[in-house]
């Protein structure tokens, strides 16, 4: 008896057979897949925004800095080239024109529309607040923008050391001229005026003159003997060195 058929039928039958191919973990692991997909991105999102806040503060607080330094480094150019010549080179005022601005006690106590008003306005010799009896000319005699005013204001803010003494002013008041009537502002001549704005950086507040600067015209010969022509020649055209 052959069994190569009985044994070929039930290879055939087992061939034939269905084949279960569904995978028990396959739902399980779909699941997880999409838990995965879900909460990586919202938790990557809460990490994001939880460090972007602070760093956009920081961001901000940077540039404000930025800003102040970049307005006052402009201030103090246009002090050196507006202001230097009568408040000194490093703000420690020169007597007989303008007070110290570095460390000022004026400056620390007033708010930033106080001063730019002041460097807006200036301060006539006739001003009761005026104690020095020079003039300080509106917009640095040189018809500053509000811009530049503006940093000016932050140069001298950024010149003030509350740590240290503020300066004293002891030397720059004066008394009134005697005669005077001091319940009154003085009536400032407009030719005194012009003169300490534009002529007392060399000569003097009261035209004494300040020694490697400009002459007295005081004591002046040429002065007192010059025409009003020659001296008006004199004003305009200059004098070579």
């Amino acid at each position: 008896m052959n069994p190569t058929p009985s044994i070929n039928r039930q290879a055939n039958d087992l061939g034939n057979a269905p084949v279960n191919h569904t995978d028990p973990y396959k739902w399980p692991a779909v699941g997880l897949n999409a838990l995965f997909l879900i909460t990586v991105p919202l938790i990557l999102g809460i990490v994001v925004m939880t460090n972007t806040l602070p760093n956009a503060k920081s961001v901000s607080a940077v540039a404000s800095v930025n800003n102040d330094i970049a307005s006052s480094v402009q201030g103090l150019r246009i002090y050196k080239d507006s202001c230097m010549v009568c408040h000194g080179d490093n703000g420690q005022g020169a007597v007989g024109l303008g007070k110290p601005v570095r460390n000022s006690a004026y400056v620390q106590e007033s708010d930033d529309q106080t001063l730019f008003e002041l460097l807006a306005n200036g301060r006539l010799p006739s001003d009761p607040l005026n104690t020095s009896g020079a003039l300080m000319p509106a917009r640095g005699a040189k018809n500053l923008n509000d811009a530049q005013l503006n940093h000016v204001v932050a140069y001298l803010r950024d010149i003030q050391d509350p740590t240290q003494p503020v300066a004293s002013i002891e030397d720059w008041i004066v008394e009134p001229p005697q005669g005077s009537d001091t319940d009154e502002p003085q009536v400032a001549l407009v030719g005194e005026e012009i003169f300490i704005a534009s002529c007392s950086a060399c000569h003097g507040a009261k035209g004494q003159g300040i020694e490697g600067l400009g002459k007295s015209f005081v004591t002046s010969e040429f002065v007192a003997n010059a025409t009003d022509k020659e001296l008006m020649t004199m004003i305009k055209m200059g004098r070579p060195v």
